[in-house]
């Protein structure tokens, strides 16, 4: 308030970003005082036995001016925190503003108090550096990590409530949702998405790659061929009909043993050509008859660790898009991939931390799904492995040229899996290899100075009073119009 009172016109750019980090605080710090509150008065109304009040929420409800089930949400995070005095500390201090403690609740609520306190301390003390993103990944891995079975059985309660979802969006516009779905099935689902889009817009078909894979959507819903689509083919007839024949990007970082990219396999059939009903070579299917798209296709990123991959662990693993997926998940999903000859496989061997070291791939993968580990064991001591750059650069992949070379930057994606920008999810398959000093400028076409950007920090990056650094490989420093820094590093595999 002393601030405002003689307006913020006063203050520098710097001084003004303090201030605005500021007020969130102690919003934060309001909230956790209106949460304690409700958690006294929730433990007012409690009967015998603790058990929680009958009528708590109609208090709350008029009191705040509330609907019942957004005062009833409202108790049960109060309830929820009363149990998770770390979660609480942070809040009412302002290091973590009210949706990540919502956020470290959800999470944890699956766990008895025992083992909620347990994950909380492995997750509180880095919550506060963590955006919404990736603590909820966090989260997901560590709860389970610390309880494999705890999570498989909220997965399957959850998969039990499995829907289709509508509903209108404030723009006019109108969305349609499956929800609860088991990963393996939306990985394949959404992966066929993306190669429909992409010969739609080999095909002529305007909008960019989302919107691309929105037609396609609809058109799949619908059962109308992709080839309707075309401009100009209100008939459905669509020339040719061939698939583009540009070369998939590289596989994506696999830790410690798993399959990296999942291709069509050998006579999949291309999008505007009729397919048979049933299964199809790589083992995917149509869905239906005269379908018109692959099934699966482009590049799916599974990221496990080896112990659970032999089935020697339960160790959780990682599938971007969907985040920390159990073991069994996992290997279900690695056993449907290596039933497929075009898969490639990647190996990523990550310090303690989880912060890749070195790398290495493989075109051919470890055998068929129920290949044994001794098996897999001696196929992972086949495969070549090439140190990943840390704090200095010896430049031995470096390109002399501005384009890298394929290794080159396979190695930069795998080293760094998403954009580099502070917050930012977007996985680096989807990101641009942006140069970090210029190329026209002197900087390398290195690991040292190569980075994934999405095209809008990219861009960012170029626009007036933003400078970025990359001190080390992998090490980003970003420097803002109003002289405030950010460091980012690679996030960490799940190990």
């Amino acid at each position: 308030m002393f601030a405002r009172r003689p307006g913020f016109g006063r203050l520098s750019d710097y001084e003004l970003c303090g201030v605005i980090a500021a007020y969130r605080r102690q919003a934060s710090c309001d909230t956790a005082g209106e949460l304690a509150a409700i958690a006294e008065l929730d433990a007012r109304r409690a009967g015998p036995g603790g058990r929680p009040g009958e009528h708590v929420n109609d208090e709350i409800a008029p009191l705040l001016t509330l609907t019942g089930r957004s005062a009833a949400d409202l108790t049960g995070l109060a309830r929820d925190l009363a149990r998770l005095p770390q979660t609480s500390a942070l809040l009412a201090a302002g290091i973590i503003d009210p949706k990540r403690a919502e956020l470290i609740a959800a999470h944890l609520a699956v766990l008895s108090d025992d083992d909620a306190a347990a994950v909380e301390a492995v997750i509180a003390p880095d919550a506060g550096d963590m955006t919404t993103g990736r603590l909820a990944r966090a989260l997901a891995h560590a709860v389970k990590a610390h309880d494999p079975q705890a999570a498989a059985r909220r997965r399957e309660k959850a998969q039990k409530d499995a829907r289709v979802e509508v509903w209108a969006e404030p723009s006019g516009t109108a969305a349609l949702a499956g929800r609860d779905l088991p990963p393996a099935g939306v990985i394949e689902a959404t992966k066929s998405l993306d190669a429909d889009a992409r010969w739609l817009k080999a095909h002529g078909v305007e909008g960019s790659f989302d919107e691309l894979r929105a037609k396609a959507f609809a058109a799949l819903l619908a059962h109308k061929p992709l080839n309707s689509l075309i401009p100009g083919r209100a008939d459905g007839t669509a020339g040719d009909g061939d698939s583009p024949a540009g070369a998939t990007p590289p596989g994506g970082p696999g830790t410690t043993s798993t399959p990296c990219a999942g291709e069509p396999g050998p006579g999949h059939p291309a999008p505007g050509h009729p397919a048979p009903v049933g299964p199809a070579p790589g083992g995917t299917t149509a869905p239906w008859p005269g379908d018109t798209g692959p099934r699966l296709g482009g590049t799916v990123h599974l990221t496990m660790p080896a112990t659970a991959w032999l089935g020697l662990t339960d160790n959780p693993g990682d599938i971007p898009g969907i985040g920390p997926t159990d073991a069994d998940t996992c290997r279900d999903l690695a056993g449907t991939l290596a039933a497929n000859q075009a898969t490639r496989w990647c190996i990523t061997l990550t310090d303690p931390s989880g912060r890749a070291v070195a790398h290495g791939c493989a075109r051919a993968g470890p055998g068929p799904p129920h290949a044994t580990s001794p098996e897999r064991r001696s196929w992972l001591a086949k495969v070549t492995i090439t140190p990943i750059a840390a704090s200095t650069c010896d430049h031995r992949h470096q390109s002399a040229g501005y384009q890298p070379s394929a290794t080159l930057r396979h190695l930069v994606k795998t080293r760094s899996p998403r954009c580099g920008y502070p917050g930012c999810r977007r996985p680096a398959v989807r990101c641009d290899d942006d140069h970090t000093v210029p190329h026209h400028k002197g900087g390398r076409t290195c690991e040292c100075n190569l980075h994934p950007l999405c095209r809008h920090h990219h861009q960012t990056k170029q626009a007036p009073g933003w400078h970025l650094t990359q001190p080390q490989p992998g090490v980003l420093v970003w420097t803002t119009p109003s002289g405030r820094t950010y460091t980012t590093t690679p996030e960490p595999y799940s190990a």
